[in-house]
């Protein structure tokens, strides 16, 4: 396993670390995580030298911490730990602290080594900073030995996550970055700068990676096994990345990922030339049909204009048409995905008076509902 410096922190992280958010089901109950095999998983991945593991306050059913905390009996002074404040319940004074010795006490644990705030942007931060005080609770929590470093899950844009490390209260930063949604690319860069650790999350574009048509790596001539490969070493070829957080629910691809991870020969200044090469010509080619520059929100409807957007583009360049469809059917249904489907536009047009493309959203809704709703898939019997 490799290892990476997190920031000024003065830790230093496996490159690859095991994130919980989906951990092994019962065979035989849907939806229901099966905690011993859970907890051999994790031991399994503490024994191969990953030395971080992510979970959150309702991950797994509300389960997710407890097994995490058990995984990590007799393992606690060699893991690091990170998990997140649930930023959505802070309303009031205390509630930030009210929460976090909530997840210490049923974790079991006397600390939290990387806290995040989960899924913010800079206004929200500010907003719930009005309301309760939380950023003068986590300092105290952090001076009380409760927290070891705050760090922040970014759910924004690319500035957001500037106007945040320019605070100058977080050690870390947590966002999504892989070969296909490189969005955050320059502020990891500028985190990083400012001595931040960059954690980051979707290494493999949530499956998109695995499902990529192999066409597009043969196009980049270039000695990689597979697309899980060329996934997870894009992004360990940035210097930026302190750690990558992957789930992995079972051994299979536990060992998979740590294999590929653990390549010490980061990727050649050739290879990435011509992996380059095929990226932004698919990358101008998405950019046709939208930036992702957030814009055109909020939408009084709360429909949520770039996830659509991007699953959309994800079809039409990267022909990802099960896993966008997959994707899709999600939205009003999975809590991790804010927001609602293309059904809930009304046609007021705000969006696109706000769009710097001029793109006509409207008419793409319409287009990316049709298309996006409709399956080819078979019906499991």
């Amino acid at each position: 396993m490799l290892y990476r410096p997190l920031g000024k922190t003065g830790i230093n992280l496996s490159v690859l670390g095991f994130g919980t958010l989906r951990l092994p089901e019962h065979k035989n109950v849907k939806h229901r995580v099966d905690p011993d095999l859970s907890i051999k998983l994790i031991r399994h991945a503490f024994e191969l030298g990953i030395n971080i593991i992510d979970t959150g306050y309702n991950y797994c059913g509300m389960d997710g911490e407890k097994i995490v905390g058990h995984a990590l009996r007799g393992w606690r002074h060699e893991v690091y730990l990170s998990s997140k404040s649930p930023s959505h319940l802070i309303k009031k004074p205390g509630d930030f602290t009210k929460y976090l010795k909530e997840q210490l006490h049923r974790m079991s644990l006397d600390h939290i080594d990387i806290y995040h705030l989960d899924g913010v942007n800079y206004q929200s931060v500010q907003e719930i900073e009005e309301k309760t005080g939380w950023l003068e609770e986590a300092q105290k929590a952090k001076e009380e030995g409760l927290i070891r470093f705050i760090s922040f899950y970014a759910n924004g844009t690319p500035d957001d996550i500037k106007q945040l490390v320019n605070m100058g209260i977080f050690s870390a930063v947590l966002c999504s970055y892989n070969m296909l949604d490189r969005l955050n690319e320059e502020a990891m860069e500028y985190a990083a700068k400012n001595g931040l650790g960059v954690i980051v999350t979707n290494p493999l574009g949530g499956g998109a990676m695995a499902e990529l048509p192999d066409k597009f790596r043969e196009q980049m001539d270039i000695k990689i096994r597979n697309n899980i490969e060329l996934g997870l070493r894009f992004v360990l070829a940035n210097p930026d990345v302190s750690c990558m957080l992957s789930g992995m629910s079972c051994i299979e691809k536990l060992e998979e990922n740590i294999f590929y991870a653990g390549n010490p020969t980061p990727i050649s200044g050739g290879d990435m030339i011509k992996i380059e090469r095929v990226i932004n010509r698919l990358q101008k080619m998405a950019d046709l049909y939208c930036t992702e520059c957030r814009n055109c929100l909020p939408c009084p409807r709360e429909v949520n204009i770039p996830y659509i957007f991007k699953l959309y583009k994800y079809l039409r360049v990267y022909e990802l048409e099960e896993f966008v469809q997959e994707a899709y059917r999600e939205l009003e249904v999975n809590p991790w995905i804010p927001g609602k489907n293309a059904l809930a536009c009304y046609d007021c047009g705000l969006c696109e008076k706000k769009c710097p493309q001029e793109i006509k959203i409207r008419s793409q809704l319409k287009e990316a509902h049709k298309t996006l709703s409709t399956s080819r898939r078979k019906k499991l019997s």
